[in-house]
């Protein structure tokens, strides 16, 4: 594989960038319960909020996937065109 420490780079860079978005949104989630209490819930916020951590989740995955084996795909196999 020519482009493997490309990816390895790559990888790095997911991991950070998906660490700081998840650690920020859990910063942010104590001031998101304060209103869902007083009612003052701005769900847009929340649901972009929520969807922020799915997102830093998967990106920490991603670069996990791409650190450990080079590859992001979990498909089984070589991924060889046949």
């Amino acid at each position: 594989m020519a482009d493997l420490p490309a990816n390895r780079s790559r990888s790095y860079l997911y991991l950070i960038a998906g660490v700081t978005l998840f650690v920020l949104q859990l910063i942010r989630l104590p001031g998101h319960y304060a209103a869902w209490q007083s009612g003052t819930v701005d769900t847009f916020r929340l649901t972009m909020s929520v969807i922020a951590l799915v997102v830093a989740v998967l990106m920490i995955r991603f670069g996990w996937r791409m650190r450990r084996d080079g590859k992001a795909s979990d498909e089984p196999g070589d991924h060889s065109i046949s």
